[in-house]
């Protein structure tokens, strides 16, 4: 039989859900390609994922938040990823939702909510694990604002680029991404 070829795509939680329950083919993996096997899903505690990662033979256990990744900001040889078969049919993920989801790590990013001083409410706050607004949970967060920001600079961007002719765009999304690597 012949092995099919992986292509390694960053950890989504759905997908990992569907790959552990045996619903589509594939695997969980670490950055540095050792397995992962998910045992438990909603942990109370910050990092909501544990894993037991293979180490030559043992396993030792990790936990990770939603997006698998160890560290808020940089990469990590454990950081959790999932692959699936080159020829898996998979759901394009729509505008809103990756709009979504870089408004979520933004949040992240500039409040630090899984970082040294995170506060208590992850699991409330809807920029985390919650469906509650940032200002329910803690008076002196002020993410809700900043994700106006965030909506308004998306929008205006979006705006900006479908107001120039596309090859014009192409090249300025081109030129963005180069200067941000």
């Amino acid at each position: 039989m012949k092995s099919k070829r992986l292509k390694r795509l960053p950890f989504n939680i759905e997908l990992a859900k569907k790959i552990t329950d045996g619903e589509i083919e594939g695997q969980i993996t670490t950055r540095d390609g050792r397995s992962a096997r998910i045992i438990c899903w909603n942990a109370k505690n910050d990092n909501s994922i544990i894993a037991l990662i293979n180490d030559d033979g043992t396993e030792c256990i990790e936990s990770y938040p939603s997006d698998g990744l160890i560290f808020l900001q940089g990469e990590s040889n454990i950081d959790l990823f999932v692959e699936i078969p080159d020829d898996c049919p998979r759901k394009k993920s729509s505008k809103i939702e990756t709009k979504e989801e870089m408004l979520r790590k933004a949040v992240h990013n500039e409040y630090l909510c899984y970082g040294k001083y995170a506060c208590g409410e992850r699991a409330y706050c809807r920029f985390c694990d919650g469906t509650n607004s940032a200002n329910d949970c803690v008076d002196s967060c002020f993410a809700e604002e900043f994700s106006l920001g965030f909506m308004a600079g998306w929008d205006a961007c979006l705006k900006h680029l479908g107001d120039i002719p596309w090859d014009k765009a192409i090249d300025e999304i081109v030129e963005s991404v180069k200067g941000n690597k």
